[in-house]
């Protein structure tokens, strides 16, 4: 979704992480598991593809394969409400 929603089609690395963690409170930037998983999702996911900037400069950019854009739009629905938990109850004989 953030490289879809750039203007460019692409981002670096740190600027995935800043819309992730600006869109969902969730995600604090301070912590690394999740930029860890985002990270390897690009990485094997076969929809990214990893773009070199020009020579000297740091990072690459990330975009989309042309033609895989579908597979990452998904309509923002909200979460169902959470399941009531029922009281476990004992049998005795």
């Amino acid at each position: 979704m953030a490289i879809l929603r750039s203007p460019h089609k692409r981002l670096l690395l740190p600027e995935i992480y800043k819309w992730i963690s600006d869109t969902y409170s969730f995600y604090d930037p301070k912590e690394r598991g999740w930029k860890n998983s985002i990270r390897h999702n690009l990485s094997l996911n076969p929809g990214f593809i990893k773009q070199e900037r020009l020579k000297g400069a740091p990072g690459s950019y990330w975009t989309i394969e042309p033609g895989k854009e579908q597979q990452f739009m998904k309509e923002e629905t909200p979460l169902p409400p959470p399941r009531k938990s029922t009281p476990a109850t004992s049998s005795r004989t």
